[in-house]
This record gives structure tokens, sequence and C-alpha cells, in this order.
């Protein structure tokens, strides 16, 4: 298990720790300015973390893909650069929070065991209801629309405080 070492800029990805928790291949990666973590779920291929059911972690799943730390399998992923979070880039100290938590290799391999005791659950509630090719489609369907919905609201939102600064000038 190698150290988490924080740099100013992005690097290219260095697998910190890489094995097996409950069944699960995994990887911690560190990205110099962030490390993130990786669980394959090769059952789960292709749904998206939108489709998820919620899954204790930090920050939460932000990340389904093919994972290339993983052997290119189906994987879901989480990063440690939120609010918060340090980033190495003391050069934004008033944008990015300079003394934000400094994530361990260890603290984060805690957060890849609990994520793997979690997908044994995960994996039967999205394979037992998303078994109907219709109901997937449509809990996608309602899903961009939901997304939709809300784009537009905030558009608008955006729009109305642009013209009340406006009026104001």
């Amino acid at each position: 298990m190698k150290r988490m070492i924080y740099t100013r800029n992005r690097q290219e990805p260095v697998v910190l720790h890489k094995g097996t928790s409950n069944g699960y291949s995994f990887a911690i990666v560190s990205f110099g300015t962030h490390p993130c973590a990786y669980v394959a779920v090769p059952k789960l291929h292709y749904f998206t973390y939108r489709l998820l059911p919620p899954i204790a972690v930090h920050g939460a799943i932000t990340y389904t893909n093919f994972c290339p730390d993983l052997d290119g399998v189906w994987s879901i992923g989480w990063d440690y650069g939120h609010s918060g979070d340090y980033n190495g880039r003391e050069h934004l100290r008033e944008k990015i929070n300079k003394h934000g938590k400094k994530w361990t290799t260890e603290e984060i391999m805690q957060d890849v065991e609990s994520v793997c005791l979690q997908l044994p659950d995960v994996e039967k509630y999205v394979l037992d209801k998303y078994s109907n090719p219709e109901k997937l489609a449509d809990e996608i369907a309602d899903r961009l629309m939901k997304a939709f919905e809300e784009t537009v609201a905030s558009a608008m939102d955006w729009r109305n405080t642009c013209r009340h600064v406006m009026r104001q000038q």
C-alpha cells in the first residue's frame, strides 16, 4: 500500500493500492491533486450511478465506466476532491479549501471495504428492479425528464437573477 502524496497539479494516475474485498476487485488511485477509489461491479454492467440506489461513501458514487486500473471491467468510483477536501492547489487558496482533509490510503481503504460490504445488496436491488427492460426504460425516461425539468428551472432562475441585476444598473 503506497502513501497518498498530494501535488500541486494533476498527474498521471498512480495506483496506491489494489486488491479484493468481500469478493470485489478494487483500486485506489492518486491523480496527484486528489485520490479516487474504484470497485469492479461486472454484474451491474452499463448501469450508471444515476440508476443505483444510494451507496454510503464519501461524496457519493460519481463514476461508472470501464476502469483501466481494474483490467477494463465495469466499475463504480468516487473521489476525494470535494468541498472540504484538500487538493494540493495552494495557489488557488481563495477558491479551494487549502486546509481541507488530506485523505490517507488507509482511510480510503476503509471506505472501499464499506462499499464492498454494501454491494451484494445493491446488486440484488438493481438486478431485481430492472429485470424487466420496460421498467428500466421507464425509469431512465423518468430520471431524464426530472433532470431536464431541474435544468430548465435552474436556467429560469438564472435568467430572472440576471434581469434583476440588469434593472438595478
